[in-house]
């Protein structure tokens, strides 16, 4: 029985693949629990119908992405945070704070978990923080300034 899978299921298919299963297999495990749905020929065209949507919205967030990291790379932020004399910062500055300027100070929003630090930023000064999605990389530089102690 020719099925198309709707959720991924282990070492069998994985989801939007269309493939032949045994005829017992496909009755008694994947159609009972909605893990996939015989393969009619509306429901190909449904599936490749539905596919395409997919495809197209994945260009369109990735064309997006793209443009707001290439405006990130020539963007100049700023934060000021209390320090000690000797230019140690008394709070990180983590990825979650780097999100939140960007969408204040640019205007784009950004997940957080975009942001690539091995550790928060602790030093007063200028860093360049790696920004990754995906394939999409580019760089920000942030300008961490004292405010004092």
């Amino acid at each position: 029985m020719k099925v198309i899978f709707l959720r991924d299921v282990p070492k069998v298919g994985k989801k939007g693949e269309a493939k032949d299963i045994s005829d017992g297999y496909a009755r008694n495990f994947l159609l009972p629990r909605k893990l996939a749905e015989i393969a009619t020929s509306d429901a190909l065209a449904r599936h490749q119908t539905a596919q395409k949507h997919v495809e197209e919205q994945r260009a369109t967030t990735e064309a997006t992405l793209r443009n707001h990291i290439a405006k990130l790379k020539d963007a100049a932020l700023h934060i000021t945070a209390k320090a000690s004399p000797q230019g140690h910062l008394f709070a990180g500055i983590g990825a979650a704070e780097i999100a939140s300027l960007v969408k204040k100070n640019i205007g784009i929003e950004l997940d957080e978990k975009f942001f690539i630090l091995d550790h928060p930023i602790k030093t007063v000064g200028i860093h360049t923080l790696a920004v990754r999605a995906g394939r999409i990389e580019g760089t920000v530089t942030v300008t961490v300034e004292s405010a004092g102690a």
